[in-house]
């Protein structure tokens, strides 16, 4: 690559709030990429716990990897434009379409899993063996999905490197717009269906419900925030989609969507570990005092046996992992 030179414009307020107005989604993505990454390093942990993979652990490491990838998609492109859109190099059109890639990747895949989400919890709380088993082995699929899609969407959007702009869509694309449209659809349809399920059914208990309840509405407070006003900026005529500070700020909030699917799942999880764990588990843990222990007798008791199998005590964690 050589180097091509261009005037850069004089300094003036316009010209600064210009370069660091790409600062804010930079940042944003930052805490994003923190916040993925330590997702990521837990579930390593929790996986050398349990010496086993649960399909849930397996679908939020999909999920924090692809925010991973568009959180660096998002950082190259918004340095690239904010801070070096005064330079020309040879080859910055096939560089724009590789990050472009990138972040349609890391938006693409995400959404798929989220649909693959929120088919485990409601085929196991219907307790489906085969559509679960199912589920798992085409989990993997959702890379080169969103591979696929993200390939298509570049191609549809004719990115280019222009000189004082940056990275610049050449026109505008409906790929994204409808593949996060057709996934919040499913998924939210089928969340819909889980929390039909848990209310009417009554085969769950208060704390499941909550759960389900509890990822409903976060999933549908992040795609709102997150995804809606960037795809709604893609589908925009030229003229506006290319506007910098409303692309800017949209991006913001595009980056923002791997901290808050950490904060939610993350959150979820830990109330499933205690769970798991018992309810007494870790107040016990927590005090090193000495704790004295009461016989207190009323009245004739019972003891009853009940015989569990194992199959009902699998079914039952993975309910409690599914919800998490």
């Amino acid at each position: 690559m050589f180097l091509v030179p261009t005037s850069r414009p004089t300094w003036s307020w316009t010209t600064l709030m210009s370069d660091f107005l790409w600062a804010l989604p930079i940042l944003c993505s930052a805490a994003s990429l923190l916040a993925s990454m330590r997702l990521l390093r837990d579930l390593h942990n929790a996986s050398l716990m349990y010496h086993r993979k649960r399909m849930m652990n397996c679908q939020l490491w999909h999920l924090a990897m692809g925010d991973v990838t568009l959180s660096v998609s998002i950082v190259v492109d918004c340095f690239m434009r904010g801070f070096m859109r005064y330079i020309n190099w040879f080859g910055m059109d096939a560089v724009c379409s590789v990050v472009f890639v990138g972040a349609g990747v890391g938006m693409m895949t995400p959404c798929i899993v989220e649909v693959h989400l929120s088919l485990s919890l409601l085929l196991t709380l219907v307790r489906s063996d085969r559509g679960l088993d199912f589920l798992w082995r085409i989990l993997p699929v959702v890379w080169p999905l969103g591979t696929f899609f993200a390939v298509w969407s570049t191609f549809r959007l004719a990115v280019a490197w222009i000189p004082d702009d940056g990275c610049v869509e050449g026109q505008a694309s409906e790929v994204v717009a409808a593949v996060e449209a057709s996934c919040f659809i499913f998924a939210a349809s089928t969340y819909l269906l889980s929390s039909y399920h848990v209310m009417c059914g009554g085969s769950a208990n208060q704390s499941v419900r909550n759960k389900v309840y509890a990822r409903v509405q976060c999933y549908l407070l992040t795609w709102f925030v997150c995804s809606v006003p960037d795809a709604v900026r893609l589908m925009m005529p030229d003229a506006l989609c290319t506007i910098p500070w409303l692309t800017a700020c949209t991006l913001s909030l595009v980056s923002l969507n791997g901290l808050l699917n950490t904060v939610v799942y993350a959150r979820q999880r830990m109330e499933a570990q205690r769970l798991r764990n018992g309810p007494m588990s870790g107040s016990i843990l927590m005090s090193g005092g000495p704790r004295h222990s009461f016989l207190v007798s009323l009245g004739t008791a019972t003891v009853h046996h009940p015989v569990v199998s194992w199959s009902e005590l699998s079914d039952s964690g993975e309910i409690v992992d599914s919800v998490a």
